[in-house]
């Protein structure tokens, strides 16, 4: 993808195509991130999350965390129970039992522990022939293909990691993290309906796991799905009722769903606890907007502005909401002041031009 036509995860850096909502590798959302670059401020870049939320796996510093965890449980094989005389003070030396020999690894084994320490230490290349030999000696071994596809990956293989992913899937096909994975890869690939099937499984298996829910309701969205979107995050926020990712994504689905109300009394919670979010007060806004409440949507964003005069993302929410409600001349301001705070962002030209007829139109209906 060409850096003007994506937009930049402000949770996880992950690249996302322009029309996607929400990130393809975390799930957070994108509503209010520009086109082309990444949100500048902390304000701006801060996601609304949980403390208690466990952290996403994200690129190479989780797939090593998590391979360096997957080899030691590959290997790890139970021992016969304790000798129940193990404390007790022998009498001859030679009632001492041995110590018992570890069994050697496999080849493919032995191949795969060296290809994962070499991912795990960035060596991606050199990891690559190793997972690929452990791969093809145990073709029914679903972790070592799934280790492989995350190094074709990391390599800039897509094509490949794609296959590769799909045959692990099919492998473990009751391994939820597999079909999610595989999900986010077919997102990525441009092929939404197989990865809408991919994550409707992995959310049939785990009903519980918001990213899944937020991946496959984003998929919906882009289909004009959204009931279907709704009724995903419904159900996952059940599961996790004080996940605020998830919560947020629910009351944008509800507003697009035309059900404004419900998201303001969703969003607003939110908002409370985390006043300094910036993607939520642009959200719960435009909400409440729809609702018909447009003085105190264009208050709250600019309650927002006073707080962090250099959110750009409210600025460009501020003139939005102005231009719908027929203060031109002031939305023309607010456009303007987004492009003073972020001259190259992707919209900025655009909304530039913008500005300028707005003003050209204030000054024909005062002459």
């Amino acid at each position: 993808m060409k850096d003007n036509d994506l937009r930049i995860c402000p949770s996880c850096g992950g690249r996302n195509k322009a029309k996607w909502e929400f990130c393809v590798r975390c799930g957070e959302s994108l509503a209010d991130v520009p086109v082309g670059v990444r949100e500048k401020t902390a304000a701006e870049a801060e996601p609304v999350v949980d403390m208690d939320e466990p952290f996403p796996w994200r690129g190479l510093l989780g797939t090593a965390v998590a391979i360096g965890a997957a080899v030691a449980f590959w290997n790890f094989k139970p021992g016969p129970p304790p000798d129940p005389g193990l404390f007790a003070v022998p009498r001859d030396p030679s009632s001492v039992a041995p110590e018992r020999p570890k069994a050697p690894l496999s080849t493919a084994a032995k191949a795969f522990e060296d290809g994962s320490n070499l991912l795990s230490a960035g060596r991606v290349a050199e990891a690559i022939p190793l997972l690929a030999e452990a791969a093809n000696a145990e073709s029914s071994n679903a972790l070592y293909r799934f280790t492989y596809a995350r190094a074709l990956y990391l390599s800039g293989d897509p094509a490949a990691g794609l296959a590769a992913l799909q045959a692990a899937a099919a492998l473990d096909p009751q391994n939820a993290s597999y079909r999610a994975e595989l999900g986010r890869a077919l997102m990525e690939a441009g092929q939404s309906a197989a990865a809408i099937a991919a994550f409707e499984e992995a959310a049939r298996l785990t009903p519980q796991d918001a990213s899944i829910a937020r991946s496959l309701a984003q998929l919906y969205q882009a289909r004009g799905e959204n009931e279907k979107a709704v009724a995903v995050l419904r159900r996952a926020a059940e599961q996790s009722p004080s996940d605020s990712r998830l919560l947020l994504a629910l009351g944008q689905s509800l507003n697009k769903a035309g059900d404004a109300s419900a998201a303001v009394e969703i969003l607003s919670p939110i908002l409370n606890r985390n006043p300094q979010s910036a993607l939520v007060r642009s959200q719960l806004a435009d909400a409440m907007f729809t609702q018909g409440k447009g003085e105190e949507a264009i208050a709250l964003v600019r309650d927002g502005i006073q707080a962090n005069p250099q959110a750009p993302s409210l600025q460009r929410q501020l003139g939005s909401l102005l231009e719908r409600s027929g203060q031109l001349a002031a939305a023309a301001a607010a456009y303007r002041e987004y492009v003073r705070l972020m001259p190259s962002a992707a919209d900025a030209k655009e909304l530039e031009a913008r500005a300028a007829s707005l003003e050209a139109s204030t000054r024909r209906a005062s002459s």
